[in-house]
């Protein structure tokens, strides 16, 4: 009985963390097409990945936030989506947002080549 109650209590908690991450991202202007994927949302619930767009002023978060959603989208790797917030966290500004574009656009690629292998 314990155990069950834990795990409900897990699965709750988690519940509740990926509606708040899904608002955020909202609220950033995230497509809800992508948020409707619950693969998608359960990478972005990442403590490193969320603190990567929240380091950012509303403008550029905005697009951070984007493109991250896509490479989770296209890739769907934890790990991938994690090193490409390290990365973009290491820019400031207008440049982290052009560089969170051009890793989402070489995901996109990848995605491209991995499907006609």
């Amino acid at each position: 009985m314990r155990e069950e109650n834990s795990t409900k209590k897990q699965q709750k908690e988690l519940a509740e963390e990926l509606f708040k991450v899904k608002k955020f991202l909202e609220n950033l202007g995230v497509s809800s097409f992508f948020l409707k994927n619950e693969r998608v949302v359960k990478i972005l619930t990442n403590k490193e990945i969320i603190d990567t767009i929240k380091k950012y002023e509303e403008n550029v978060a905005k697009r951070i936030a984007y493109w991250i959603t896509i490479v989770a989208y296209y890739l769907g790797n934890e790990n991938a989506i994690i090193e490409m917030a390290r990365t973009i966290g290491k820019y400031e500004g207008y440049a982290a947002k052009g560089i969170a574009n051009r890793i989402a656009w070489a995901a996109y690629e990848l995605r491209e080549i991995a499907c006609f292998s």
